[in-house]
């Protein structure tokens, strides 16, 4: 059974205009089941019922139906289309200590054909849902929205919703700080935290997490001559730079980024494309790793 399977919110058999007539439960398997119920368990403030519709599972937020649609979360209305956007990134996301990742022969080929200086992702995600989701759909609504608060100590600009998990892992890592002089010196070792920016992810046409000020970057006074950004080590001259091992990145230690993971966040050094500053509030995706390692 599904670790989400208990997960399911009690219908509401009332549809919103335009959207199709829900049907009650049915006990049955349908793709992006486990997904929908990690977003239900990650923002219950936020998503109001979870069920299968026309062979869909689907999720209800502020009165509108989203449906799986392949991957995409998509109003009905757009479901039909979800070959025009990507899909959103979903991953078995790894909670045990970081460890390199060992690819497999068909990524490493992939890895090999790309040209970083090149290759610029067209591809669009539909924005809708994390529009709604946050309560963002533009630089001015961001603006209004975002807040100010301290991470390890460093001033940054964040959603409201970050706030309280960010106190928690502050309050986890100076529980570290006191036994660990060597977490001491890494937490006095950075120099600033970047959360809100209202920009693409870079190289595609996606909005960035940073755009609703639901990642942080945290940034040292040096990265101690090693590589902390797969493009920035690509662009070096390092044509296999996936293979870099750890001695050779900057790296967050262990027991910090078990303290983000605790509260919802995920680390991008544990990511191919790696991204060693970046932390993200993805509780759904967290939720869902707990889901698969239980399969």
């Amino acid at each position: 059974m599904s670790f989400f399977a208990f997960l399911y919110i009690v219908p509401i058999f009332s549809s919103p205009s335009g959207s199709p007539s829900p049907a009650p439960f049915v006990p049955r398997e349908f793709p992006g089941q486990d997904e929908v119920h990690a977003f239900a368990q990650a923002y219950p403030s936020r998503i109001t019922a979870t069920r299968v519709i026309d062979d869909q599972w689907a999720l209800e937020m502020d009165g509108r139906w989203y449906f799986w649609a392949e991957g995409r979360l998509l109003p009905n209305e757009e479901r039909a289309q979800w070959e025009e956007y990507v899909s959103i990134r979903f991953y078995n996301y790894d909670l045990g200590p970081f460890e390199v990742t060992q690819l497999s022969p068909a990524t490493v080929a992939r890895l090999e054909a790309q040209n970083p200086a090149e290759t610029f992702d067209r591809r669009i995600r539909f924005n809708g849902f994390f529009d709604s989701l946050y309560q963002v759909n533009s630089r001015v609504s961001a603006d209004r929205v975002m807040v100010r608060t301290r991470i390890l100590g460093l001033s940054v600009r964040v959603h409201p919703l970050l706030v309280d998990p960010i106190r928690r892992v502050n309050r986890r890592v100076g529980e570290l700080v006191k036994n660990n002089p060597a977490i001491q010196t890494f937490v006095q070792s950075l120099h600033q935290a970047h959360g809100y920016n209202w920009r693409n992810i870079a190289n595609t046409l996606r909005r960035s997490f940073h755009s609703y000020g639901t990642a942080i970057d945290l940034v040292p006074y040096t990265y101690q001559r090693r590589q902390v950004y797969w493009l920035w080590a690509a662009q070096s001259g390092i044509d296999r730079w996936w293979e870099l091992p750890e001695t050779e990145r900057w790296v967050v230690p262990d027991q910090i980024i078990e303290a983000f993971e605790a509260e919802g966040f995920i680390w991008g050094g544990k990511w191919v494309s790696f991204d060693n500053i970046h932390f993200e509030y993805r509780p759904e995706v967290i939720f869902l790793s707990g889901s698969l390692s239980n399969k």
